[in-house]
């Protein structure tokens, strides 16, 4: 009698579970994975709106106004997207002046390009004024936006 040989490989139950199994991992990690993703999106928004916070003081300690220099330029702030240096479809956020600023009082705002990667994001348009006062315009909360 000749030796029976086994037989390697997958059965087409065992490929069918591993299937199941990866999918499930799939469903479980991927909103989990897009939601850090957003955050981190979200983090350089808030960075990058601190940054021009940062040069608006420094331009009030320099000129003792926001709006104008002392030789009557117009102050641009020096971050307007985010991330610093994106074009195009990259960017995330469009930054600009929430109101246009006055001798005493600015408002700066991150708002989310249209059609972009950040458009339907719930915290919307972040929203920092000279005072420090943050805002959003959002679903989620001042707190979930800007400490998380």
């Amino acid at each position: 009698m000749l030796p029976k040989k086994s037989e390697k490989g997958f059965t087409l139950i065992e490929l069918m579970i591993a299937v199941v199994v990866i999918g499930l991992l799939t469903a479980i990690a991927a909103p989990s994975y897009m939601d850090h993703v957003r955050r981190g999106r979200r983090t350089d928004a808030k960075a990058k709106l601190q940054q021009d916070v940062q040069f608006m003081e420094s331009f009030l300690a320099i000129n003792d106004r926001y709006d104008i220099d002392k030789g009557g330029a117009a102050v641009a702030l020096p971050v307007l997207v985010s991330p610093a240096g994106a074009t195009g479809t990259s960017i995330d956020y469009n930054i600009s002046f929430a109101v246009a600023a006055t001798p005493t009082t600015y408002s700066i705002q991150a708002v989310p390009r249209p059609g972009g990667r950040m458009a339907s994001d719930p915290c919307g348009t972040f929203t920092i004024n000279n005072f420090g006062a943050r805002t959003v315009s959002g679903s989620l909360t001042v707190d979930e936006c800007w400490n998380k």
